[in-house]
């Protein structure tokens, strides 16, 4: 059943039973779910000692305790009368406030206490801020209690005079006044029409640039209002994903002129730094909501703009555009543009100022509320975090009041990450001030800076909370309130725990120099070594296919490389993950730092390890995952380990044009092998001796490929007339065929369901991972394309922007852009040569990558600017459809991949008005459910049904 919550549990439950399940085995599944629950989302990264105290109610279930046994591999004890523990906890508490003179005793009877009387006696509105919440008046005996509220107010009243504080000052409410009203501008005196602008997502930290801008164009501009329209979704997204939907949802209603929904591409990019982007929804979203409200998308506008120097040029044109399309003068526009712009300036200028000297007037103990700003600050959303913080007696203070001023991370490639590990520093320096960060489920930047987080705020009290649109004011309450009970503790001479496992090894030297002609190591010790230096192993960590994996091995070998693969994702390494991960990441990371996690407890102790995992500028989380590799490798105290990938901004590691063709080889290589092996399981007449027969080819293509590409192809040939003389029950033209696509992160989740539908003759291919590559490859072509004002990739492709790239580098490579595309053309010709080659075995078939057609298609439903694998993923299927090669279709992606929620909610129309089988899978592990199975069985059927 997973690590979900038992509630989403329900409907497996339902169907395990109707499929004829034994109860001992669901009820068991029941308990390890709770138990992976707790290891996983609970425990967390967070270090395990060999003897584990399980206390609590559901220690009274006598299952619970061998299933954390079981799976955590420690001694468990359960105490007697578990679920009485808390109790004894209170009373420990209450004996050392005694002890401490904070408190007075006060004599009391058990019997007495007993007979007293509990009555409500009526309810009263607390004024004290814009909530107005209902309070209880509770008479116990002959005294009578404030209960109830959404902050701490009322609890302190309660409290004896000695243990209440001051009711601390709450500086995000001095953001919100000067944002929304001393900055709001005023409404035209005879506007063109109105405007909706969703409060949600950028709108909390650019509402003056925005309100500016519209009014500045001639606009009313009309906010959505909170709490109103529906939160559906096309697909499975985060809290604020959904409160988008719902803001635009009301906005149409009220019938507005138009939405305002811009793709922000980056903010002002800090020294040292490469990026400062919005998460991948947040980029992609203006796509997703145009998707979900079809009939309406017309009136949704959309420019791509961002605040980053290098994309102001093309901000300004972009607003042109859109204001032509609205009658609105290009003069007119432009003035509009740079008086937003100074208009948001002042802002910023204005509440740094204010709040430096608000700041400086504080005394006390001090929180820094660390989030989004539409989810941190936003009343109503948040669930009045700050109310509950200030009404303990702590200032509350806004990360982004703040100066700007990061470390320097160039990994970290997030604006609002950005602007928390300033705030994080800032605590550093600072005594008596705390961190409390407020996130959402499902945040992809949030789970890689967790362990950024995490590592600065080793030692100290810090409170990572984490709501979604179900989740309970109390257990908020809960949270906070031990949080600020330990700060409080610590404040009277307590022992301030820590429950993070101290750092086992401190930073040293250890870094992969990239500033020579070819990048070196730099190890612990000191020394400098090359890549091939007989000491060094290269770790491939991603599961790619075996014949790939393979490959790669047999390429590197040309380099002197000497390269080991890993096994593909398990159990045993998605729980070795466990010790090092929160859970909260994606799964191909908790996959690659699993099998590195395994791989350090048994390498040699002099070896250099090179770790191959995946890398890109973001904004996908796949943009910090080298910042979080290696402080996980710190914290288990490995020497030598290092995560590589290669690509053009470091020249290959410096293998230069070999290696690039070497990596696209290989992909296209493997993908054309997999096509055939799917073809000799399914369809041929002896299936046992067949396989056989193709493991032998592919050991000869491997073996050719370590002698050279040529050597490869030579094999090729050679291994189409003998596959063509495989007896086959029936052609491959005439068998059921699905396509399996979505984003690279595919290739972790995709085996079962590629093994379910091949058991049933229906021949399954995994999109290419050869297109995958030609994503890669266009990531400088795209980047340098948008600075230039170039927004699709046709532009971006064209002659024109690659020479103007020549011209103009803007900081970047002069030739990156020129190089990239050559790169992307060369895959194509090699897998079109290749697929010739092949194509006389009459096992392969698939259609030729023609990845510029698929980027073109793609980018009518997610733009190719917000940098991430959604465009191609769309592109993919609806371009697939248009080849009529597949009976039906697959979108499987890993659980918590934006950009695959991203294309499933593009294409959600055109799958519905297709007549293929269709089905979207979310995969959290090594497994599928019962309702994903219960997809594929359908999906099956209607292939056999067209080809049976």
């Amino acid at each position: 059943f997973g690590e979900r919550c038992a509630a989403f549990i329900n409907s497996e439950v339902r169907t395990a039973l109707q499929g004829g399940a034994d109860q001992r085995d669901i009820l068991a599944g029941l308990v390890y779910s709770i138990a992976n629950n707790y290891l996983s989302r609970v425990v967390g990264t967070r270090h395990i000692g060999q003897t584990v105290l399980l206390q609590g109610g559901v220690a009274l279930n006598p299952a619970v305790a061998p299933a954390i046994a079981s799976l955590s591999g420690r001694r468990v004890i359960v105490p007697p009368n578990p679920e009485l523990m808390g109790c004894i906890g209170a009373a420990l508490m209450a004996r050392d406030l005694l002890d401490d003179g904070r408190v007075s005793a006060q004599p009391r009877s058990l019997g007495g206490l007993q007979s007293l009387h509990m009555k409500a006696e009526g309810s009263f509105s607390c004024n004290a801020c814009e909530n107005r919440c209902e309070v209880q008046r509770i008479r116990i005996g002959e005294e009578t209690y404030p209960f109830g509220g959404l902050c701490s107010r009322w609890e302190m009243q309660r409290r004896p005079k000695r243990l209440r504080r001051r009711e601390g000052k709450d500086l995000v409410s001095l953001r919100t006044r000067l944002m929304f009203e001393a900055f709001s501008p005023p409404r035209p005196s005879q506007p063109r029409g109105r405007v909706g602008l969703p409060l949600a997502l950028t709108t909390h930290e650019l509402y003056p640039f925005y309100a500016m801008l519209l009014s500045e164009l001639g606009f009313e501009v009309v906010l959505s209002r909170p709490g109103k329209g529906s939160r559906s979704t096309h697909a499975p997204f985060c809290y604020p994903a959904e409160l988008l939907h719902a803001a635009v949802d009301d906005l149409l209603a009220r019938g507005v002129d138009w939405v305002f929904l811009p793709q922000v591409r980056e903010f002002a990019i800090p020294v040292g730094h490469a990026h400062a982007y919005t998460c991948s929804f947040t980029a992609d979203s203006a796509s997703v909501i145009k998707a979900f409200f079809a009939g309406q998308a017309e009136r949704i506008l959309t420019p791509e703009i961002g605040l980053a120097s290098h994309l102001l040029e093309t901000t300004t044109a972009e607003i042109v555009r859109m204001a032509g399309r609205l009658g609105v003068p290009e003069s007119t526009a432009r003035a509009a543009v740079a008086k937003a712009l100074a208009h948001q300036q002042a802002f910023e200028h204005t509440y740094h100022e204010e709040g430096q000297k608000a700041l400086a007037e504080l005394e006390g103990p001090k929180v820094i509320l660390v989030g989004r700003p539409y989810l941190a600050y936003t009343s109503g959303v948040n669930l009045s975090l700050p109310r509950k913080i200030a009404s303990r007696g702590f200032h509350v203070v806004p990360a982004d009041l703040l100066p700007l001023d990061p470390p320097v991370t160039e990994r970290d490639v997030w604006h609002f990450t950005q602007v928390n590990l300033s705030a994080v520093r800032y605590a550093q320096e600072h005594e008596d001030t705390y961190v409390c960060c407020l996130s959402c489920f499902s945040c992809n930047p949030d789970a890689i800076f967790y362990h950024r987080l995490r590592r600065e705020l080793e030692g100290r009290p810090f409170c990572f909370l984490e709501i979604d649109s179900h989740t309970a004011d109390a257990g908020i309450d809960t949270r906070i309130g031990a949080f600020l009970d330990i700060i409080e503790a610590g404040g009277r001479g307590g022992q301030r725990d820590s429950f993070l496992e101290v750092r086992q090894r401190p930073d040293g030297p250890g870094r992969i120099d990239h500033t020579g002609r070819k990048p070196r190591i730099i190890t612990d010790a000191g020394e400098t070594l090359g890549f091939d230096d007989p000491r060094v192993r290269h770790v491939l960590l991603a599961d790619t296919p075996p014949a790939t994996s393979r490959l790669f091995v047999s390429l590197y070998s040309r380099q002197g490389w000497k390269a080991v693969t890993t096994p593909l994702t398990n159990t045993r390494i998605l729980q070795a993950a466990r010790r090092v991960c929160s859970g909260r990441e994606c799964l191909p990371f908790l996959s690659m730092m699993g099998k590195a996690v395994l791989y350090l407890e048994t390498r040699p102790p002099d070896e250099v390890t090179l770790f191959h995992l995946l890398e890109q500028e973001g904004p996908c989380q796949i943009g910090n995952w080298f910042d979080a590799a290696a402080l996980i490798f710190r914290r288990l105290g490995a020497r030598n380990a290092f995560p590589v990938w290669p690509r053009s901004a470091n020249n290959y590691l410096g293998g230069g044009e070999q290696v690039a063709l070497s990596v696209g080889a290989a992909g296209i290589l493997g993908d054309l092998l997999g096509e055939v092996r799917s073809s000799v399981r399914c369809l041929a007449q002896d299936p046992a001796a067949a396989l056989r027969m193709l493991d032998e080819v592919e050991h000869r293509i491997i073996a050719g490929a370590e002698r050279g590409l040529v050597a490869a192809e030579t094999e090729l040939r050679r291994a189409a007339r003998e596959l063509a003389r495989i007896p086959l029950r029936r052609p491959v033209a005439e068998a059921p065929k699905v396509l399996l696509f979505s984003g690279i992160n595919r290739i972790f989740v995709d085996r079962q369901v590629r093994e379910y539908l091949e058991a049933r003759g229906i021949l399954a291919k995994t999109g290419d991972i050869g297109e995958f590559l030609c994503l890669y490859e266009t990531e400088p072509v795209v980047r340098r394309g948008l600075a230039l004002g170039y927004t699709n990739p046709d532009e971006q492709f064209s002659p024109r922007a690659l020479l103007a790239g020549v011209l103009r580098p803007g900081g970047r490579p002069r030739f990156e852009a020129v190089r990239a595309a050559l790169h992307v053309a060369m895959l194509e010709w090699l897998d079109h040569r290749w697929r010739a080659i092949l194509a006389p075995s009459g096992l392969t078939f698939g259609a030729d990558i023609h990845y510029r057609e698929v980027m073109r298609v793609g980018h009518r439903c997610v733009s190719c600017n917000g940098w991430t694998e959604a465009p191609t993923t769309a592109g993919r299927y609806l371009v697939s459809l248009g080849e009529g090669i597949f009976d039906g279709y697959v979108n499987i992606g890993a659980f918590n991949c934006s950009p695959a929620s991203i294309a499933t909610a593009a294409t959600h129309g055109p799958s519905l008005s297709s007549d293929l089988p269709h089905a979207v899978i979310e995969a959290d592990g090594a497994s599928i459910t019962a309702s994903q199975l219960r997809q594929l069985e359908a999906v099956a059927a209607r292939c056999l049904q067209r080809k049976g």
